[in-house]
């Protein structure tokens, strides 16, 4: 319950900073890039890294290009024996290696967002054209 209503804010407050109050959950729709561009990938970096607390995320100029979906896998950081560094193990998934995180790239009346599948969170994806799919 406190996840949908998280989303119908997230909704609603994303609507209201596009700039009307007519966009609702129905008018978000699942994206795509037409084509693949270093642009694209720079700005989708950048309204990842908020997502991750200001961390740089690499991903390759075709982020979003054949899929609406991105997928994010955290893995342990480990030495060339497979050993821990400092002790440090940020893994939380039962496999060890962490918890993969989905994200979807949206569009709302013509402008995309990039919205975290846990949290429904979403982040705009400025200077950037998509297409519904």
């Amino acid at each position: 319950m406190q996840k949908r209503a998280l989303m119908w804010i997230t909704v609603l407050s994303c609507g209201l900073l596009l700039g009307g109050c007519n966009s609702t959950e129905q008018d978000m729709q699942n994206a795509r890039f037409s084509q693949a561009s270093a642009e694209n990938a720079a700005a989708v970096q950048q309204a990842l890294s908020s997502f991750f607390n200001g961390q740089n995320i690499p991903v390759s100029n075709d982020v979003f290009v054949d899929s609406s979906e991105l997928v994010i896998d955290r893995q342990r950081v480990s030495n060339v024996t497979g050993q821990v560094i400092n002790g440090r193990d940020i893994s939380s998934g039962v496999d060890g290696v962490g918890t993969a995180e989905r994200f979807f790239l949206k569009t709302i009346e013509g402008t995309c967002s990039i919205m975290h599948e846990r949290t429904g969170q979403l982040v705009l994806v400025p200077n950037v054209t998509c297409e519904a799919n």
